[in-house]
């Protein structure tokens, strides 16, 4: 039997000839190995050097790792495989003449198809380190989260014992508010009854004094002592006024008389600061309900306020006038005007 030869290889029905990037390096007849990419098609054609008569050589061929029994393909030369998967395959031939005798000597070639991109060693490092890198991103957002978390937790605590410092700090101030108050108060109550004192023997000789000159001083001794008794009663007022317990009682007598009470009362301030001080009113009286104590503490607040920012020499007017209509309605004005 004449020696079997590969004749030509194509790949996509195109002839491939040997070249550096080429399926194979040399010519198909003596190469030993072909090289294809993934999910090329190609057909081997293989010949035998019998030039008598061709027509009656018979043929018979199989890929190793791919087929396990051998195609007996009669006087076909070409063999043709299409999709191979990626791997090592060996291409295997035979021939026999027109007695029947097969060839001793089977002609081989090694055929490696290339796997993808996707497939390849490469591609398994990547698919590696990306699944390395999701392990770590999952694992660095799982201590994010923990830290994160650890650190919400933290913040609350802090926020919550701000809370519990600036409670037990208003309460260490509150206590301390009503230390000062309690004092003011305590110290208030020995201040009022060494006033009340004062104040009974003063009134008691302005009943029976017939001098005007010693009723005048009495007059101002009674007054600054009124005065003093009406702080005092402010402070304890201060008191009931934190305790919600303050209230207005209210009393007919004359608002016209009050006022002018409170005014007498800073005749000896005005006069020791050279002050001018004019009062004048329409009404001789207004009688109503009113709280005087407390009417008493506005007006010495005005007062003292006129007499506080008016310098020395200048003037305070003072003008009540009955507005028309029923009920408690009057004007006052006071100006302190600087001469």
């Amino acid at each position: 039997v004449p020696a079997l030869v590969f004749r030509e290889l194509r790949i996509s029905n195109r002839t491939v000839l040997p070249g550096k990037n080429s399926a194979i390096s040399e010519h198909i007849s003596i190469a030993k190995d072909i090289h294809l990419d993934y999910k090329q098609n190609f057909s081997l054609e293989f010949t035998t050097l019998n030039y008598t008569s061709p027509a009656e050589n018979r043929y018979a061929y199989k890929l190793e790792g791919f087929e396990k029994e051998w195609n007996d393909v009669g006087n076909r030369h070409t063999a043709v495989y299409t999709n191979l998967d990626p791997g090592h395959y060996t291409f295997k031939v035979k021939a026999r003449s027109d007695d029947g005798l097969w060839q001793s000597e089977e002609k081989t070639i090694n055929i490696f198809v290339k796997p993808p991109f996707w497939l390849t060693i490469y591609a398994y490092i990547l698919y590696a380190l990306a699944a390395l890198l999701i392990l770590a991103l999952i694992r660095y957002r799982g201590i994010q989260k923990l830290k994160n978390k650890f650190k919400l937790q933290q913040e609350r605590l802090q926020f919550s014992q701000m809370l519990d410092q600036e409670k037990r700090e208003r309460e260490r101030q509150h206590d301390f508010d009503q230390q000062k108050i309690k004092f003011l108060t305590n110290l208030s109550h020995e201040f009022r009854t060494p006033i009340s004192l004062i104040l009974a023997p003063a009134d008691k000789l302005i009943s029976i004094e017939t001098s005007d000159e010693k009723l005048e001083q009495l007059g101002v001794m009674r007054r600054n002592g009124r005065r003093l008794l009406n702080l005092v009663n402010q402070l304890l007022d201060f008191r009931k006024l934190e305790e919600r317990e303050l209230n207005l009682f209210l009393t007919e007598g004359d608002l016209v008389s009050c006022i002018r009470d409170v005014v007498d009362s800073f005749r000896d301030i005005w006069e020791h600061k050279h002050i001018q001080f004019t009062y004048f009113s329409s009404l001789e009286q207004y009688v109503t309900r009113f709280d005087r104590d407390k009417m008493e503490r506005i007006l010495l607040n005005l007062m003292s306020n006129a007499v506080k920012f008016t310098p020395r020499e200048g003037r305070i007017s003072l003008e009540l006038q009955g507005m028309p209509g029923a009920g408690f309605s009057f004007f006052k004005q006071v100006d302190d005007i600087s001469s």
